[in-house]
């Protein structure tokens, strides 16, 4: 071929190159077909050709697996999500966990939505390598209480002011439903051998905590116990919020206190008590207050453990706790109530 028609044939596909990429990029009036390469299924078959499919064919396939995910039973979606979307890795590092109580709002999704709930103030820390503050005597917390006792939270908040490492057991990838056996096992498990600088809680149902009851006896001579019980009228509420029989919430809720009255025996221990008086608005519970409770009961630990030179004071605690310090106070200062925080030393004799 002549030299000039070299020259022309390489402006014409210049010129091609420029138009199909301005129609692609440009003012979004036109745009030319999206093309996906997939890659030959025999990598080592030099003879069979690798082939371009329209991107169309693609959307057209991801929607048909869009409608055939619609179309399982709930919990089947929430599987393939978790297994074959996000992965069970990631699950598990992110510490994710469906969500079954949702919004009022959002109830006529179904029993089982796709609420995927992401911790943040409960997330899990790992534990520090060093002595985090100078002023620690102790190496180990355990927080035990009743269903929605908050005892997830304030073991959360303990961690963030000692910076302790935590573990919250709603966010290791447990079924977040019925019996987990493997969940009793890490139980087991985390109580014999806890890293140290770390805080967790166990807030199980009571069939549960029976099981591990012995366990968690013979772990208060490693862990300080935070035991954590509230009111009659916070006791119906979540018996009627949860769906579940009033006598198991109470069996729950008496079980803990008689749980305190077992460690007492063999260690010192903390007792932690919510009043009806401090969270209830009429008939209901007032989640908003539950968790201010919860916070400020908190800080009654924290100041616990400064009395007895055990912790630091409130100055060093973050910031989850400035509304309660005052000026160069070392403690917290908490607004009044009827609930309490209580050191209960070991019974001798």
């Amino acid at each position: 071929m002549a030299g000039w028609l070299w020259v022309v044939a390489a402006v014409v596909l210049g010129v091609v190159i420029f138009l199909l990429l301005r129609s692609r990029g440009g003012s979004g009036r036109h745009r030319a077909p999206a093309v996906e390469y997939v890659p030959p299924v025999a990598v080592d078959d030099v003879e069979q050709p690798s082939h371009i499919e329209p991107m169309e064919d693609a959307d057209t396939w991801r929607r048909s697996k869009t409608i055939q995910l619609e179309a399982l039973p709930p919990l089947e979606r929430r599987a393939y999500l978790r297994e074959a979307v996000i992965r069970e890795g990631l699950w598990r590092a992110l510490g994710l966990q469906w969500r079954n109580h949702v919004p009022a709002r959002f109830r006529h999704l179904g029993p089982s939505p796709l609420f995927i709930e992401v911790p943040v103030e409960e997330r899990n820390r790992p534990a520090p390598a060093e002595r985090p503050h100078e002023m620690l005597g102790v190496e180990r917390i355990l927080v035990l209480g009743a269903p929605w006792a908050h005892a997830e939270l304030m073991a959360a908040l303990m961690a963030d002011a000692l910076r302790f490492g935590s573990v919250d057991l709603r966010y290791l990838g447990y079924p977040s439903d019925g019996v987990a056996p493997e969940k009793e096992e890490f139980c087991r498990e985390r109580l014999a051998i806890a890293p140290p600088w770390s805080v967790w809680a166990i807030a199980q149902r009571s069939d549960v905590m029976a099981r591990l009851r012995t366990d968690l006896v013979r772990a208060a001579s490693s862990h300080l116990v935070v035991a954590v019980t509230y009111d009659a009228q916070i006791t119906e509420w979540v018996a009627r919020h949860f769906g579940t029989r009033l006598e198991y919430v109470h069996k729950a809720v008496q079980q803990i206190a008689d749980l305190a009255d077992e460690i007492a025996d063999h260690a010192d221990i903390i007792r932690v008590h919510i009043a009806d008086s401090d969270v209830v608005a009429g008939a209901e519970v007032d989640p908003h207050r539950m968790t201010d409770r919860a916070r400020y009961l908190t800080a009654g630990v924290l100041n616990l453990l400064y009395e007895r030179r055990m912790g630091p004071p409130v100055a060093l605690w973050g910031d989850r706790f400035d509304d309660c310090r005052t000026g160069e106070e070392a403690r917290a200062r908490l607004p009044a109530g009827e609930s309490w925080v209580r050191w209960v030393p070991r019974r001798v004799g």
